[in-house]
């Protein structure tokens, strides 16, 4: 049996198991299947540590930062990482640091290490801002140039986000490009048509099996991860890590064999996905989850994704948890932008093409050629 440690720092809500599984990990896809986590993995996990930042609210920032040893140094490109809903800052961890990209990867509010989100709610006008005190109080860290700008790209919820950081007047003129991956869109904008949401609406009511239209689905949400995450997190203490992973990565997000069969026999990607993805073990409690999807789906966006002007690359699997139509509606808001549609990717193990998103994004480019399962 393992057992369950918290990383170093004391981290809230990410763990690494210690000892073996007690049922190895990847059968099928990775052979050997994994008995205990990837040692690359566990190495890097120790070699980005972790830092805290306080914002003028009082709450905390859990991050890391990898990659070029100056990011001071001219040429040096910044990229801030965003995780997933039920995620944390680890989905960005390569296998080796960059040597002239300096990462930021943040645990956000109500994950991982970070803080709490608030009783009332917690925005993207909330986020925001906070994420930008983040890049100034790193910046200051660094001694990096102010009036260099910076990258950002973000999976799934984290895509949201980097999608309102490019839209957000006060910080817009700081970034020089996004990439969004397999991120939701702003379904309530104005300029969504009413085709569009109920085709949002027909996804959640087929998702959930339940009646009723995408304005209430979040509080719908709030009663099934009420019951749901106290659920994983016993079967995670009771070692049912494989299991938790065959029901997720497999069968709920989507994509086919093409991509798994590349994805899950990577043992470092298999650790990672398990440490960062399986049995939402960051979020801190239901609250926290639900207020990602309130911020999603409850209303309109803070900053209107229709007055994005940067470079904008947005990628997504054809047959994936985040539905093809909503990668096609942040395409059709954001005026420029660049869409990516990846066959056979599901909504997990598209992470493996996150090197070459950060490493084209800097160039202010997207991926050139095949997706790498096809390789």
């Amino acid at each position: 049996m393992t057992k369950v440690a918290p990383q170093s720092g004391d981290i809230v809500g990410c763990f690494l198991f210690e000892g073996d599984f007690a049922r190895p990990l990847g059968e099928g896809y990775c052979n050997p299947p994994l008995k205990a986590y990837d040692e690359n993995y566990v190495r890097r996990s120790k070699e980005v540590g972790q830092k805290f930042f306080t914002l003028k609210s009082g709450r905390k920032f859990c991050y890391w930062t990898d990659g070029a040893p100056d990011p001071s140094k001219e040429g040096v490109a910044v990229v801030l990482c965003l995780h997933s809903c039920g995620y944390q800052k680890n989905m960005w961890l390569m296998k080796e640091p960059f040597k002239d990209i300096f990462q930021i990867s943040v645990d956000r509010i109500g994950h991982g290490g970070s803080s709490t989100t608030p009783d009332g709610g917690y925005m993207f006008d909330d986020l925001v801002p906070e994420l930008v005190e983040l890049i100034d109080g790193v910046y200051s860290e660094w001694k990096i140039p102010p009036e260099r700008k910076f990258f950002v790209t973000g999976h799934s919820m984290g895509g949201t986000c980097a999608i309102e950081m490019a839209a957000c007047p006060a910080v817009r003129d700081r970034i020089e490009a996004i990439a969004p991956v397999s991120g939701p869109a702003d379904i309530w904008n104005p300029k969504t048509d009413i085709k569009t949401r109920n085709s949002v609406a027909k996804f959640m009511r087929d998702k959930n099996a339940t009646k009723g239209c995408c304005g209430c689905f979040a509080s719908k949400l709030r009663k099934m991860t009420s019951g749901s995450m106290p659920q994983f997190a016993e079967r995670l203490k009771k070692g049912e890590q494989a299991k938790c992973f065959e029901e997720y990565q497999i069968s709920a997000e989507g994509g086919d064999k093409r991509a798994w069969a590349v994805a899950w026999a990577d043992p470092f990607i298999l650790s990672q996905s398990v440490d960062c993805f399986i049995g939402f073990s960051s979020p801190h409690g239901p609250k926290d989850y639900q207020n990602e999807f309130d911020r999603a789906f409850q209303s309109p966006w803070a900053y209107d994704p229709c007055e994005i002007t940067v470079p904008c690359f947005i990628y997504n699997g054809t047959k994936e948890e985040t539905p093809a139509f909503l990668a096609e509606l942040n395409h059709k808001l954001i005026n420029g932008s660049e869409l990516i549609m990846w066959e056979a990717y599901g909504h997990g193990s598209i992470s493996l093409e996150f090197e070459r998103i950060i490493q084209a994004l800097v160039k202010k480019q997207k991926v050139e050629g095949p997706p790498l399962w096809s390789k």
